[in-house]
């Protein structure tokens, strides 16, 4: 199924054969399905809200998880957008029936292990990429431990989160059967980086501040070997959103103002490009910068409008005066000079 999306010949007969009858609609059809799965839920728990509050949620995240179930099992839905919705939303059902008043870290823990436990049973990476940033916001409302001072109620929640990508980065060698797991790991190497930043960027700590760049700049060092190594997109992805944070960090290194800011290290960054593009134009590792393939010519025509774009224009030419007394020939303006 993942072979055939990627080659979008998803409907082909030789494909349909090998699947088993699972099915799996596009990206768009599982956005709208997603959307209608949260409807029903939300009406089938207004619905037991008005037979029996007292039981409301309990019936509800029971009928949503069997629902889920039986579209999984009977109708063998994979990623079609309705069975993740009822599934994830019959469990937080659950979870606020079982635990009304359990605190914001309560919620936050419980939370993140109903989403962990979705993710896993969907194979859904975006639920379990949640189901992280919902523990270091857990973690970021135990008070973590702190080590200095007032701006050590986020250092743990950074530090779990740089230490989730790091893991994920460890474990992406790691050859799986199924593509879920590997966009599960993609996901994780990616956004939680991110997050951790996200946790640390705020303070004013010069320590924090250049530990964090130093987090970000190792993190892109070593994704990037692992991409090239791998030749893996997910890990080259990772190294260039640490970098972007690294790039963040060292905004204040300089007090030059921020437009020359921007034109040195973006003629840096291009020069860099320009040079990567040219190293790679012989094959490195199986890697290289020439095309590959056809039906690119789209992007091709983007470059060409580009370049006419930043082209110079010509001034336009002022109208001709007016003169009057006709033309030089049969009058009326017959040789072009009115």
């Amino acid at each position: 199924m993942a072979a055939g999306a990627r080659l979008k010949v998803r409907n082909h007969p030789w494909i349909s054969q090998r699947t088993g009858g699972w099915s799996a609609p596009s990206f768009i059809a599982r956005c709208a399905f997603f959307v209608l799965g949260v409807v029903a839920g939300g009406l089938t728990t207004a619905i037991l809200e008005i037979l029996s509050r007292s039981a409301a949620l309990l019936a509800a995240g029971v009928t949503l998880l069997v629902a889920a179930e039986w579209l999984i099992l009977r109708k063998r839905l994979f990623h079609a957008g309705v069975e993740e919705a009822l599934w994830t939303g019959g469990l937080l059902l659950l979870t606020v029936h079982f635990l009304p008043s359990s605190g914001d870290r309560g919620m936050s823990v419980a939370v993140a292990m109903v989403l962990a436990v979705a993710a896993i049973r969907l194979l859904n990476p975006f639920l379990l990429t949640v189901a992280f940033a919902a523990a270091s916001i857990a973690i970021e409302l135990a008070g973590g431990h702190r080590f200095w001072g007032e701006h050590d109620v986020a250092m743990a929640a950074g530090i779990f989160c740089y230490g989730a990508g790091a893991i994920a980065l460890l474990l992406a060698r790691i050859q799986f059967l199924r593509p879920s797991h590997d966009h599960m790991l993609g996901w994780l190497m990616v956004i939680m980086p991110l997050c951790g930043f996200l946790w640390l960027a705020t303070q004013q700590a010069p320590a924090v501040r250049a530990g964090t760049g130093l987090a970000s700049g190792i993190f892109a060092l070593v994704a990037l070997i692992v991409g090239i190594r791998r030749r893996s997109h997910a890990p080259l992805l990772a190294c260039m959103a640490s970098l972007g944070c690294v790039a963040y960090q060292l905004r204040d290194l300089t007090t030059l103002p921020l437009k020359l800011k921007l034109i040195l290290w973006g003629s840096a960054a291009l020069l860099a490009a320009l040079g990567l593009d040219r190293y790679l134009r012989a094959p490195r590792r199986g890697i290289t910068s020439h095309q590959l393939g056809e039906g690119r010519a789209a992007l091709d025509l983007v470059q060409w409008v580009g370049a006419g774009a930043l082209s110079p224009k010509a001034a336009p030419q002022a109208d001709a005066p007016f003169k009057g007394g006709g033309g030089g020939f049969s009058g009326g303006g017959a040789d072009g000079r009115y």
